[in-house]
């Protein structure tokens, strides 16, 4: 009876400590989810880039872009939201839309968001904290084809890579990092 009495409290007491820490992890967890979401949504731009896949505006017209990419700017603090483009104006890095039709009033084409991702609406608890490697709070990973060429807009001298760097936002401390490279190499860690 002893034995089971025992058995019995161990068991509550391992239950209770990893339920007290329950929040803790789910919030840690999240910021892992951002940190592969951010990492696939490169390689989706990457693996568009190097395909040469045409787009489709909202008028239903084919456009062919001549890249692809993911931009982020931190620059007015807002720490939650990436975007996803086409480059169709072929300038290797992002530059602001004209309208959601991926023409300018001019007629010219302009680069199209093709997903705006907004962190808080997934994972309330994280967000992207800096962008290392860089000149200022915004970078540019662009991928073209034919051949595999990774473009990095405003990537320090002499850098090769950015580290985005992802955390918590009650704990700064407890970070991820997505790195992006030249090469094309996208990881995680």
């Amino acid at each position: 009876m002893v034995e089971i009495i025992v058995a019995v409290f161990v068991i509550a007491l391992f239950s209770s400590i990893i339920i007290a820490n329950f929040p803790a992890m789910e919030k840690r967890f999240s910021l892992t989810r951002v940190a592969y979401n951010l990492a696939q949504d490169l390689r989706t731009a990457e693996g568009m880039g190097l395909s040469g896949t045409e787009i489709e505006n909202s008028l239903g017209g084919k456009i062919k872009a001549k890249g692809y990419g993911v931009y982020i700017d931190l620059t007015y603090g807002d720490h939650k939201k990436y975007k996803m483009y086409a480059d169709v104006d072929g300038d290797e890095k992002y530059s602001l839309p004209s309208d959601v039709y991926c023409q300018d009033m001019t007629g010219l084409q302009t680069d199209c968001i093709i997903k705006e991702v907004d962190i808080n609406q997934d994972e309330p608890h994280a967000s992207i904290k800096e962008i290392k490697n860089t000149n200022s709070q915004w970078a540019c990973v662009n991928f073209s084809p034919p051949s595999p060429k990774v473009n990095i807009a405003n990537i320090s001298v002499g850098q090769t890579g950015i580290e985005i760097v992802l955390s918590l936002d009650d704990d700064e401390a407890a970070t991820r990092s997505v790195l992006a490279n030249t090469g094309g190499l996208i990881e995680i860690k």
